[in-house]
This record gives structure tokens, sequence and C-alpha cells, in this order.
């Protein structure tokens, strides 16, 4: 015996859809982190180059004027501010990309050097307070200078830096306005002498915004105070550093300044890049290295000359690939495509299960329907077998024997009209339904009169009101209207009336009952209601077959009773 295939449950396809989803989910995860890690990986690598290519490029342009000393000097004051490391991540929902470089990142470093052939480091980008002083236009001694604490060693620029410099960090850092300034330009170095500094706090993760007014939002005045330093020594000369006013094409005063921040890296972080330490060099090399879980080290360096004597140039990254922002993008986006996939899976589950809800309705109404048949089916067969015996055992009247005949051929036409209209209930919605413009009430009257003899039997009534015209499939509208007449003529009283009511949005069809009955599962296939409708023998299919009709033609059909009525409403 074929075991009965087991249903497939709500439960069980929201287990296997939401087990599917997780797999899909950290499948995604998985590969959006290695992607991401691939984009700061590939940007490392191009940051290396890119930078060493931007230090040649600077002793190129040097070279014309410059002597050997005089570049490195100048290289000295500019890598602290010349070094770019900005790991640029693009987020779709947002208007502005994740931002990874050491101002925002506290585990993310850099350092670059220049070493000569004895492997001597020569220059650096060690931190340090850098400013651009213009003295002329085109004037020789323009450029970059460093107020580098280890290359000055004055007591008073020692002081400058513990009371100020060593206040910035992530998110502090000062901005100064000098009104004069000590210069050496032989060494491109400089001492503040009097101004002001205005420490500034920002609350600001990335290093642009589209928004001007949410830039400023997040940025804030922590102190100001006055700058006052004088020393004595022959090596720096005092100049007045003019205020420019207005805009870039009028006429400007000379000396200034332009720009001036604390730039570059601390010493220990510089040293622990180990440049100095390597044994061979090479034309020109990258290498990554892990230092801890999640932290890369990225080292490059290539030959440079400077007025024909061989240096090399070095550039090295820490990167965090676990910097917060970083982490944030990679569960932002997990969160919303884990959003979207369960969104499907649930959408995909509603389907699957709506189908086999349809599947499943549709097997049990087969099998209640071959069911209901078989049972239904028993009792005119019964009927046929007994007064058959009786037949066959003889000693009957001739009157007998023509009423057992009678009641045999009376129960086959039910049998035969039992498993007619049950095949017609299955063939509903099979073939695409050719629609025509038909007139109800003429297929109302047409109906009607095949049950004039039960009509006058009965001395049931009739009567037509109002007209209505529908685009229906010819046949199945047919069976919609002669079911539904013929269930009214079956269970209409003696003496009562039926009426057929039309009009553009609906017809109706009513009749005359003893007493209220239950509609409540009639249009239900073999059901015959109550005890008022179960001493007229009937299919039980005429409501069935009239429901599947009005369907097929994307109509509805309505039943309901009252005391007094039976009525039959069908919906255009």
């Amino acid at each position: 015996m074929k075991k009965k295939k087991k249903r497939v449950t709500l439960a069980s396809l929201l287990v296997k859809a939401l087990c599917a989803s997780a797999v899909v989910i950290f499948i995604f995860a998985s590969g959006y982190r290695e992607y991401l890690n691939c984009e700061i990986n590939s940007q490392s690598y191009e940051l290396v180059i890119s930078n060493i290519e931007r230090y040649k490029e600077q002793i190129d342009k040097l070279e014309i004027d410059y002597s050997e000393e005089e570049i490195l000097k100048i290289m000295n004051a500019r890598l602290p501010i010349f070094s770019v490391f900005e790991i640029d991540i693009d987020d779709p929902m947002m208007y502005q990309n994740v931002i990874i470089n050491p101002l925002y990142s506290e585990n993310c470093h850099f350092a670059t050097a220049i070493i000569d052939e004895n492997k001597n480091i020569v220059a650096t980008n060690e931190k340090s307070l850098v400013s651009k002083i213009s003295f002329g236009e085109n004037h020789k001694d323009n450029g970059f200078y460093s107020c580098n604490r280890e290359l000055i060693n004055l007591p008073e620029v020692d002081k400058f830096y513990d009371e100020y410099l060593n206040k910035e960090s992530l998110n502090l850092y000062y901005k100064y306005d000098f009104d004069s300034v000590y210069v050496n330009r032989e060494n491109f170095t400089f001492i503040p002498h009097k101004g002001t500094a205005t420490l500034i706090k920002n609350e600001n993760r990335v290093s642009y915004y589209y928004d001007e007014e949410e830039y400023n939002s997040k940025i804030s005045v922590v102190e100001t105070v006055d700058i006052d330093i004088t020393i004595d020594s022959d090596e720096y000369e005092l100049i007045e550093l003019s205020k420019f006013k207005g805009s870039f094409d009028d006429e400007r005063t000379y000396p200034r300044q332009s720009i001036t921040g604390y730039y570059g890296e601390e010493k220990e972080i510089i040293d622990s890049f180990e440049f100095s330490s390597v044994k061979k060099f090479y034309t020109s090399a990258v290498d990554r290295t892990e230092i801890e879980d999640g932290v890369e080290q990225y080292k490059g360096y290539e030959r440079v000359y400077i007025n024909k004597k061989p240096y090399y140039i070095f550039v090295g990254y820490i990167v965090d690939y676990n910097d917060e922002e970083i982490v944030n993008l990679h569960i932002k986006w997990t969160i919303i495509f884990g959003v979207f996939v369960l969104f499907a899976a649930m959408l995909l589950v509603w389907i699957e299960n709506t189908k086999n809800k349809a599947k499943y309705a549709m097997e049990d109404y087969q099998r209640d329907l071959t069911n209901n048949l078989a049972h239904d089916i028993k009792t005119p067969l019964m009927a046929i077998g007994g007064y058959t015996e009786n037949i066959m055992e003889g000693n009957l009247t001739e009157k007998e024997r023509e009423d057992y005949l009678s009641h045999i051929l009376e129960n086959v036409s039910f049998a035969d009209n039992l498993v007619s209209r049950t095949l017609q209930l299955n063939k509903m919605g099979e073939t695409k339904p050719n629609k025509k413009k038909i007139k109800v009430e003429e297929v109302f009257e047409k109906a009607i009169q095949k049950y004039a003899p039960m009509l006058d039997e009965k001395n049931i009534k009739y009567t037509v009101n109002g007209s209505c015209e529908v685009k229906a499939e010819p046949v199945s509208f047919e069976a919609l209207v002669e079911n539904l007449v013929s269930n009214a003529v079956k269970y209409t009283q003696e003496n009562g009336e039926i009426k057929g009511i039309f009009n553009s949005k609906s017809f109706t069809v009513t009749n005359t009952v003893a007493e209220k009955i239950d509609t409540k599962d009639l249009k239900t296939p073999f059901v015959r209601g109550d005890k008022s409708r179960s001493n007229v023998k009937g299919s039980g299919l005429g409501l069935s077959i009239a429901d599947k009709s009005a369907i097929s033609n994307n109509m509805k059909l309505k039943i309901s009773c009252s005391d007094k009525e039976f009525k039959a409403e069908v919906k255009i």
C-alpha cells in the first residue's frame, strides 16, 4: 500500500526559509567583509606607491634651485604635511563615504623617511608644527617651514610644545593666528613669536561634508590663548606677518602665512617601521605584514637620486581593518541585506503556502466529492438492486411489476443525473471563456419554461422585473441561471412565487419558503440544507455548479434566507 504523502505545513516552510536565509546572510556578510578588506588592501598599496611618486616629483622640482643639503632640509619640513593617508570606502546609502585615516582612526599611522646609502635617516615626517610662509611673489625662500622640537632644541620651543601641542588628539587641534614669527631660511625652520592659539573640538568622523551647517554644528571652541615667545639667537630673524583681508584677487602684502598646523607622526611610530634595518636595498618594493589581528603594516621603498647621489624613499602605513566606521558599514549592510533576504523569504513562504493551501484544498475537494458521490449513488443503486431482486423472485402482479420498473428507471435517471452534474462541476473553469453579450432575463425565461409542468403542478407563479445585459461565456452562464432556477423550482412550496429581478449591477432569483434555512454550506457539493429541504430529492450540486459558473465569469454568487424568502443574488 502506497504511503500517504505528508503535507507541507506553514511551520516547516518557515523553518526552511529561516535556515536558508541565515546561510545566505552569512555568505553575504563574509563576502562583503572580504570585499571591504580587499578594497582597503588595494587602496593601501596604491597610497604607498602614490606617496613615493609624489616625493620623487618634489625632489625633481627642488633640484633645479637647491643643493643636496637644502633639498633634504626642505623635504624634512615638508614630509609631515605632504604625506597622504586616506582610504575612501564607498557607501551607496550615504552622500558621504567612509574615511579611514590617522586623523579619525586611532590605530592608523603613517611614516615616511628618506635614507642615505649608509642607512642613515636624513628626513622624516616626525610630528611638528608646520607653516607655509611666503616672502614675496615667486621668492626663492617661499615654502614650508617646520617648528621641529628635536631639530630646533630650544627651551622656549620645548615649553611651547608642552603647553599647547600635547593637548592635540583625534578630536582636538589648535588653530593658529600668528602676528610675527622667527624664521631660519637655511634650515627651513620657524618659531612662533606673538599670536593666538584656539583649541578646537571636532566631533566629525569624516574629512569633508556637503552640508556646511552640519559640519559646523560638530565643531566647537574649547579655549583661546595668547602666544608670546621670545628667543635670543643669531640664527633666526624676526618677521612681521601681514594680515590678509579681502578676496584672493586683491593685492597681497608680504611676508605672510597661509597654512599652519600640527602635522606628522610620533617618533616612536616612525621608529617601529625599522626603515634603517633593511639589509639589502632593492630598486622598489611594497610589503604587507600583519602586526596584530585586523591591523596590517604596509611598507614601500624606492631608489631616488638627489643631485646624482643615491637615496631611498620609504613610506609606511599601519592600517586598522577593524576601524569603527568599517565595522559599522559592515554591520549596516549586513542588516539591510538580511532584511531584504528575510522579506524575500517570507514572500516566497507566503506564495508557496498559498499554492499548497490551494493544492490541498483541491485534493480535499476532490476526495470529498468522490466520497460524497460514492455515498449518494449508493442509495439509488441499493433501490435498483432491491426492486430487481423482487422482480426476479416473481409472484408479482402486473401493476407491482410496472411500479418496480418505474422506480428502477427513476433511480437510474437520478444516478445518471448525479454523475452528469458531478462531471459538469469538475469541468468548470477548465477552458478559457469565449465571452459574448447576453440578456440575462431572456436566459431566465428560457430556463424557467423547462419547468412549466412542475410550476403548474405546484401552482407556482413567477415574475420578471427589469433587464440586465452581461458579457459572459454562454454555456457556463446558462448553467449558472438554470441551476438557480432549478433550485428555486425544487424548493418552492405549493402556491409559492419565484421572482427574477434584474438591473445593471446584479440579478437575483428569489423563491418563497416555509421557514428560514441555514445557508452557510449550501454552495458546498452534496449539501442539501436542513429538514425543510431534505424532503426534496436532489443531488446537492445545483448551487455548487452555479457558484463555480459565477466565479468562472468573474461574478459573485451570494445566497441568503429569511423566514419567508430564499434569495440568490449574482453580483456582476
